[in-house]
């Protein structure tokens, strides 16, 4: 599976055994949330419904130990995610992957979270659409 992310949207392009192409879009509106939405992840996709660490709840900065205390909570309730560093200011950014959604979350160095969610609607088109994505680059 190969993921591409031009502006506001993320396309999944898997590679089938039999030699098919399937794609899945999903598109952000934009919008910028703050760490209250994790309340949402955890809520409607955490397996055990944990709370998150108090140090994150209502909090406005954040250290890269309150941070790493979300990593945990997302092992703790099996919600896939990849870590990776951002931006060349020094962002971290962990990629959240539940059913029909991607979440981006950055911790940015000055301690604040900001949260960018990419939705689905579950149309899942063939290699036909390549080049409708190609064209975005251009």
């Amino acid at each position: 599976m190969v993921a591409v992310s031009v502006p506001d949207q993320i396309w999944e392009i898997e590679y089938l055994e039999h030699g098919g192409i399937e794609i899945e879009v999903f598109k952000s509106d934009g919008y910028i949330f703050d760490c209250n939405e994790l309340d949402v992840l955890f809520r409607e996709f955490g397996e055990w419904t944990s709370n998150l660490p108090k140090s994150l709840q209502n909090a406005t900065v954040y250290t890269r130990e309150d941070f790493f205390g979300l990593l945990k909570a997302l092992d703790e309730d099996k919600i896939w995610y990849a870590i990776r560093r951002g931006d060349a200011d020094e962002t971290i950014l962990v990629e959240v992957s539940v059913p029909g959604q991607k979440w981006e979350i950055r911790l940015s160095s000055d301690g604040s979270i900001n949260i960018k969610k990419f939705i689905s609607d579950g149309i899942i088109f063939d290699e036909k659409e390549i080049p409708q994505l190609l064209k975005q680059f251009e």
